[in-house]
């Protein structure tokens, strides 16, 4: 039974580091220091704002507005990067593994597609304010942008993250399934030769499958929601059928909630097992 005990603990903790892991920590180090830039920026326009020649505080101005597009662009530009990573990593193989009821490949090109045009609309607005000659400009363009990155880019991204929140969900479950059914299995084997007590074990056993069970329904829930995401509300070439950021925020916060629960239940079967190891070392010293 130590091979038991000692595959327990490594599948517990692998879990659990899979479970706390942050998704996007290495893809998103260019944000640091792009939000930074911005700070900066920011900053100047606010010193402009105290310069006591008018002519040269309007240029100053308009070159500092300038500048804080570009840093604002350089933004969205590594925020696009670390999405186009990430989406690199959810192979279509993995989609089709994780059992969705949809045309893996299609979304898979669809998010691509996006992303794409994501890169086009960061370039495009680069090119304009080159060519902006008022600060009037600069306001209007900042404006376009806030309003696209609400409307298009933001429910366009939150598709992403849910569904990799969804697959990891799912990946971390298979796992913990397959634990238990092996645990079982040797619970079998051990009570037929008369190792072990079945009186002891079984309310722990029980327990773990209370878990499996309230994980396996909220993995169900999710991946509900996330079809929802990807079926209903389609970002093609950045343009949402509906105003997608009114249905794809909530319905990504609900998967963040959902996800979290799943995980805990996880973490509760898994302590569960160790327990169960425990327990059949003691027997089995006796």
């Amino acid at each position: 039974m130590r091979l038991f005990y000692k595959t327990a603990l490594t599948i517990f903790f692998a879990a659990s580091a899979a479970i706390s892991a942050p998704a996007l920590a290495a893809s998103l180090a260019p944000l640091k220091t792009a939000i930074q830039d911005v700070r900066e920026s920011i900053n100047e326009l606010a010193d402009v704002k105290d310069s006591s020649d008018d002519s040269q505080k309007e240029n100053k101005k308009i070159a500092a507005g300038k500048d804080t597009l570009r840093k604002i662009i350089a933004l969205g530009e590594a925020e696009a990067l670390a999405l186009k990573n990430k989406l690199k990593e959810l192979e279509i193989e993995q989609l089709v593994a994780a059992d969705f009821n949809f045309d893996a490949e299609g979304i898979h090109q669809n998010l691509s597609q996006m992303l794409s045009y994501f890169d086009a609309y960061y370039e495009s607005a680069g090119k304009r304010t080159d060519n902006l000659t008022t600060y009037e400009e600069i306001r209007v363009l900042a404006q376009d942008i806030r309003v696209w990155r609400e409307r298009v880019y933001t429910p366009g991204s939150q598709k992403i993250l849910s569904l990799d929140l969804a697959l990891k969900n799912k990946m971390i479950l298979k796992i913990g399934n397959a634990r238990f059914d092996k645990i079982v299995l040797d619970l079998k084997k051990l009570r037929n030769a008369k190792l072990i007590s079945n009186a002891a074990i079984e309310p722990l056993l029980n327990s773990a499958l209370g878990s499996r069970r309230i994980a396996i329904a909220l993995d169900e829930e999710i991946t509900e929601i996330i079809l929802k995401m990807l079926n209903e509300y389609p970002v093609i070439l950045g343009e949402s059928k509906t105003n997608g950021s009114v249905h794809i925020i909530p319905d990504y916060r609900r998967i963040e909630n959902l996800v979290g629960q799943s995980f805990e239940q996880i973490r509760e079967m898994y302590k569960k097992f160790l327990e169960i190891n425990n327990l059949v070392k003691k027997m089995l010293a006796g």
